[in-house]
């Protein structure tokens, strides 16, 4: 599942981010990704995990 956010770069980081929590946990996505691999700021990351988050609740939402 992909998630449509500002750029195809901001897309393809939360598709790699989302691949990379359900394989490996959390603690290692953010990890991997600070560590500059995806060219991105930590910063950046918190704020893609969070719009993300409330993607996710707004399928949970209407699921229910």
């Amino acid at each position: 599942m992909s998630y449509e956010i500002k750029t195809n770069q901001s897309i393809l980081m939360v598709e790699i981010v989302s691949f990379w929590t359900k394989l490996l946990g959390t603690t290692v996505a953010i990890k991997v990704a600070s560590e500059g691999l995806f060219e991105n700021t930590e910063g950046q990351l918190k704020e893609h995990r969070n719009e993300q988050g409330q993607v996710q609740s707004l399928i949970r939402n209407e699921q229910a």
